[in-house]
């Protein structure tokens, strides 16, 4: 059934935001889009600095994904149990989820991303640092929306070659003053 100008009686508009009235949540703009799961880096089959510097670049990737189409398997796939950032940000994923919210235009630039290294008495682990601009976006928690402002950080990301293939261990986040 359709109201007026074709929309569906079930959604309305609040503001800016289609409304589904029959859960009374906030419909994510982004929510016909489709939002694919990222490809991998060409490198990241390989034990060595490149493959640890792909598997980086591809974590930035897959962030941008669980925010965007809050799942948050693909970041608990690519993370070990041990990385307490990358278990927090699935969690909150998933909490925001659960509770009918969102991330609209969830979105980093690399703006520099660095070779990555061994760490020194730590035979196996990765670091890699990555400057990353995030855009602006709008956060939905289920029941009202915060616009965030853009924002440039720090990440030193930490990874191991688990098995056949590259795992996040660790990551350190330092927003950078604008």
């Amino acid at each position: 059934m359709s109201g007026e100008g074709g929309q569906s009686a079930d959604i309305v508009m609040s503001g800016s935001y289609e409304l589904d009235v029959s859960t009374g949540k906030l419909l994510n703009p982004a929510r016909n889009w489709g939002i694919e799961r990222p490809s991998e880096v060409p490198g990241m089959e390989e034990n060595n600095a490149r493959g640890a510097r792909s598997a980086a670049e591809y974590f930035i990737r897959v962030l941008d994904y669980t925010w965007n189409s809050g799942d948050s398997s693909l970041l608990r796939e690519v993370s070990l149990p041990d990385c307490v950032w990358c278990q927090h940000y699935a969690q909150l994923t998933d909490e925001r989820t659960a509770a009918g919210g969102w991330v609209y235009n969830a979105d980093f630039t690399i703006a520099r991303l660095e070779d990555a290294f061994e760490i020194e008495g730590h035979p196996g682990l990765w670091n890699t640092t990555i400057d990353v601009f995030q855009h602006k976006r709008s956060v939905y928690d289920g029941t009202s929306v915060e616009d965030a402002p853009e924002s440039k950080a720090v990440l030193y990301i930490q990874t191991r070659y688990e098995g056949d293939r590259w795992k996040v261990w660790a990551v350190i986040a330092e927003q950078v003053q604008q």
